[in-house]
């Protein structure tokens, strides 16, 4: 009974392993495909990251402009009542 009981703890033994090594492989190519994904948004984030800042120099740059055209056309008013 006892070698019966080793056998089947062996062949079990065996079966896990054989299990384990599937499950490693299987992870180790998902690990790949995630790594793969976490690159891709990486990149993706530091592209966005800089087109948001050139977006907001931009738009920094309008509003300077818009401001200084207020101004000027305040200018060009006063000018034009004082005639």
């Amino acid at each position: 009974a006892y070698r019966r009981a080793a056998q089947h703890n062996a062949s079990l033994s065996e079966n896990s392993l054989a299990e384990y090594r599937s499950l490693k492989a299987s992870a180790s190519v998902l690990a790949v495909s995630e790594r793969q994904a976490l690159e891709t948004f990486s990149r993706d984030e530091l592209i966005a990251s800089r087109t948001l800042t050139q977006v907001r120099a931009k738009d920094e740059e309008l509003q300077r402009n818009q401001e200084r055209l207020r101004a000027d056309e305040q200018t060009q008013k006063a000018s034009k009542s004082e005639v």
